[in-house]
């Protein structure tokens, strides 16, 4: 398998700044759980990946500690908030060997209207593999893959997402028994069926199935025709908006929060148009 060269460098560095926030972590007596694109380069899957688009970061922390580790995390001389949209998630600049690191520290993987990923649950089957950092387990591994994926049906989604299921999936203690449970008691087990299901029809794998949660998702796997619209609008439509959690939940939810982030800006706008007074 041939190597992107810019993707063995993005992964040089952002393991190195890994590995240096595992250190601060660990100074204070913290820990966090990497999760998505940090989980593959700091458990070293990611060595077997050719390139990945990667963009940051994530981390997850323990829900009880969340604001207090935030506060410590933001005030070190290196780390730069950024805009925070969500309130399950603050982001920063994390400035390391010449590089601005965006690292977004999670409460939760998501909001629960779109799907149920607890943080207690996560990090009690976690793995402790350092003094600060936790994985989570082979399964909850790949429910976090999958799942945040729905978050961005609207983009579409790149073969590489597919191809790294085998990635989580040949790990030791992996059971799709388990799995298929835990897939359930996120509430949107009829979306995860429908990405194994498509796995198994674009890499021919044979990987474990059970009877369609939905008739609408037997309707798409039957006919080939889970993410096959080419129109943002109608992925969502097709996609996304038939397997949330909570479709009035998260429509509210995201109304309140963009309607808290407009208000946000226009202070911003204000401040800069305000003159300073002497």
């Amino acid at each position: 398998m041939s190597h992107d060269p810019k993707w063995v460098a993005l992964q040089i560095v952002y393991g190195e700044a890994l590995a240096e926030i595992e250190r601060l972590f660990a100074s204070r007596g913290y820990c966090f759980m990497p999760i998505k694109g940090a989980y593959l380069i700091r458990s070293g899957l990611a060595t077997t990946i050719a390139s990945r688009c990667m963009r940051d970061i994530d981390l997850l922390l323990p829900e009880d500690r969340y604001s207090e580790i935030c506060d410590w995390f933001e005030s070190l001389p290196d780390v730069r908030r950024c805009p925070q949209y969500w309130d399950f998630e603050r982001p920063v600049a994390f400035d390391w060997n010449r590089h601005s690191i965006y690292v977004e520290l999670h409460r939760l993987v998501n909001t629960p209207n779109r799907f149920l990923l607890p943080n207690r649950q996560l990090f009690t089957h976690g793995n402790v593999v350092s003094e600060s950092c936790r994985f989570p387990d082979p399964v909850d591994a790949l429910l976090i893959h999958i799942c945040h994926k729905l978050l961005h049906v609207i983009d579409g989604f790149e073969l590489q997402f597919y191809r790294e299921i085998p990635l989580y999936v040949q790990q030791e203690d992996f059971c799709w028994e388990v799995f298929w449970d835990r897939a359930g008691k996120t509430e949107i087990p009829a979306f995860i069926w429908l990405v194994i299901h498509k796995c198994n029809l674009l890499l021919h794998t044979k990987y474990y199935l059970p009877a369609a949660p939905s008739v609408y998702a037997s309707f798409l796997a039957r006919f080939d025709l889970f993410m096959r619209c080419h129109s943002p609008v109608g992925r969502r439509i097709l996609y996304e908006i038939p397997f949330v959690r909570s479709v009035v939940g998260l429509a509210k939810y995201n109304w309140v929060r963009r309607g808290e982030m407009c208000r946000t800006n226009r202070k911003r706008q204000w401040r800069k148009r305000k003159p300073s007074v002497r």
